[in-house]
């Protein structure tokens, strides 16, 4: 998948639970693949503790910029996220 994202040519926009905080090495890669990156401030997306912690692993990686705004669970272990983006031209 990560070849394949580096052939796009268009402006990138990907959301969601990646299950992965934002600075592993994983999500960096998915984000250097596709020519995006991470977009907003980090934010407690999973509701419930894991392992005693409170987690961010759900993110919007996108090739241009923005803000991210964390929204109520509404039934979800997962807060929800609200992007705002200004993609590059």
């Amino acid at each position: 998948m990560a070849s394949e994202m580096s052939t796009w040519d268009e402006p990138v926009i990907m959301g969601g639970d990646f299950n992965m905080v934002r600075w592993s090495w994983a999500l960096r890669d998915i984000g250097r693949s596709a020519r995006a990156s991470a977009i907003g401030r980090t934010h407690i997306t999973l509701a419930e503790k894991a392992y005693g912690m409170r987690l961010s692993i759900d993110h919007v990686l996108a090739s241009g910029t923005g803000s991210v705004e964390a929204r109520p669970t509404l039934g979800s272990d997962h807060r929800g996220l609200l992007a705002r983006i200004a993609l590059d031209p």
